[in-house]
């Protein structure tokens, strides 16, 4: 359907009443492969929208499966990006919404080695306490463990 609208001339730049366009859409929703055929036909995989959300970030937020997060990140995204708002990365965004699939594939999201990644995943799947993002010191985002042991 996407590729017969833009065949007949359908604009995929255009932006919706939340600042989204259709590359956004297509990753918070999981349709790999329209995000694919719009990056082809030239939509920046960095695109902010309103919030400053990138396409990186709604996928690791909304989709809870490997793609489109694998396949954006083969595009070279930003993975230090962080949204207007909360200044939060990809990978931010992964943990606020429990993506654990996203979070086994952090290395690559964060650039760095899988040592800090694998500690951060290893705390949230443990019972002995919680993984926490909030902000400390006006650095929203930040990542906190807090022990359940008293």
């Amino acid at each position: 359907m996407v590729v017969q609208l833009m065949k007949y001339g359908a604009d995929p730049s255009l932006i919706d009443g939340e600042g989204c366009s259709c590359v956004h859409l297509a990753a918070q929703f999981g349709h790999t492969s329209i995000v694919a055929y719009l990056i082809a036909k030239g939509q920046d995989v960095d695109m902010m929208d309103q919030n400053g959300m990138t396409p990186l970030m709604w996928a690791a937020y909304r989709t809870h499966s490997v793609d489109p997060s694998r396949l954006l990140l083969t595009f070279n995204v930003s993975v230090n990006l962080g949204d207007k708002y909360h200044k939060n990365t990809a990978l931010h965004w992964a943990v606020l919404a429990g993506n654990t699939t996203v979070i086994n594939g952090a290395p690559a999201m964060c650039g760095q080695k899988s040592g800090l990644v694998g500690m951060i995943r290893e705390m949230w799947e443990s019972d002995a306490g919680e993984l926490i993002v909030g902000s400390v010191h006006n650095s929203p985002g930040m990542l906190m463990w807090q022990s359940l042991e008293n």
